[in-house]
């Protein structure tokens, strides 16, 4: 029996029905210069093409690993069942509507606040953070009844006298 490489990082993914963007976010990590690492994809039952995606990646490429049950467990099962898989110096988070490869070919800038649970940002009083099941923009205007910022937020000393 053949031993398997261990690599530096394992990149754990746990996805359920993530058809839409998976095969982006799969090649944005499969695309990156760093290559020791092993890409553990564990499916949570998926209904949509997620499993025929990462059946894919896994057959074609030795450092994607996959992963599926028959019933979903729940995501907080499904991200332990990762971690749980993982066995190098390294663990990185990825998730199925990650996109970074556009981001790096591109040199768009990132912002850290994506991070604090963000995903939509816009200026500083108009922007708040969105809860989970939530619209990835719901945090944009919340309560303000628009859909667009613009500037209008004066800057001090320059505000409008009535």
């Amino acid at each position: 029996m053949t031993q398997r490489h261990k690599p530096r990082l394992c990149i754990g993914l746990p996805v359920y029905n993530g058809e839409e963007y998976l095969a982006q976010a799969v090649e944005s990590v499969l695309g990156q210069t760093f290559d020791d690492f092993r890409l553990i994809i564990s499916d949570n039952a998926s209904t949509d093409g997620t499993e025929e995606i990462c059946r894919s990646y896994a057959q074609r490429d030795s450092r994607v690993e996959y992963h599926r049950v028959g019933e979903n467990r729940g995501a907080a099962w499904n991200f332990n069942r990762v971690v749980g898989l993982a066995d190098s110096e390294y663990f990185q988070w990825a998730t199925h509507d990650d996109v970074w490869a556009h981001l790096y070919a591109n040199d768009v800038p990132y912002n850290p606040l994506h991070e604090q649970g963000y995903p939509s940002i816009g200026c500083q009083p108009c922007t708040s953070p969105v809860v989970p099941g939530e619209n990835l923009r719901a945090g944009r205007w919340r309560g303000a009844g628009k859909n667009e910022c613009g500037l209008h937020t004066p800057l001090r000393g320059n505000e409008e006298k009535p």
